[in-house]
């Protein structure tokens, strides 16, 4: 049999883009070297979680982020930790929940690009805190460089309410940042 075609692969090892659900991923490389950007930027409904422009990442196999806060994925993740946007990877404004005090949720696309050595992606979700008069709530994710020796970039950009925490999680223990300063608890 012939191999598919490269336009029917595209969707499968490329960048991709789920506009109707708010989905956009960036991928680069393949094996061992392949590495994948995931971007959810659209509408939270009943069972959805409070989690605009939410960040997955994946590289050497393995996601290295961990989105739901537990280190068990059979943890029921509609109540409790779970279901708190302090548990996914983005920006808490002023230590609340995406949603509180208003019916807002799903955010619009900017950029999509997948050009060699560059893939980016750029969403914005300001209805996620509209209770807390936020006019800016957007990220940027970047791959650049070859899958071998690439990187990944996060941008977030916040503008309104008081207090910012950009929360990262890891499934590991041995996570470590370095050549950052971090602000009082």
């Amino acid at each position: 049999t012939e191999p598919p075609a490269p336009e029917l692969l595209q969707p499968l090892i490329g960048c991709a883009l789920f506009g109707q659900k708010g989905i956009g991923i960036l991928r680069q490389g393949t094996g061992p070297s392949a590495q994948a950007l995931l971007l959810r930027f659209g509408p939270s409904l009943n069972h959805g979680h409070r989690d605009d422009l939410n960040l997955n990442y994946f590289a050497r196999g393995y996601e290295l982020t961990y989105d739901l806060g537990y280190g068990l994925g059979s943890t029921h993740t509609q109540v409790g930790w779970a279901r708190q946007t302090a548990s996914h990877n983005l920006v808490v404004v002023d230590e609340r929940s995406q949603g509180e005090g208003t019916a807002g949720s799903g955010g619009s696309l900017h950029l999509l690009a997948d050009l060699p050595g560059v893939k980016l992606i750029e969403a914005s979700s300001e209805s996620s805190y509209a209770a807390q008069a936020v006019s800016l709530y957007r990220r940027t994710l970047v791959l650049i460089g070859s899958p071998a020796d690439g990187y990944a970039l996060d941008l977030f950009r916040v503008k309104g309410g008081h207090q910012h925490d950009y929360l990262f999680h890891a499934m590991g223990e041995d996570a470590e940042l370095a050549g950052v300063s971090f602000g009082a608890e």
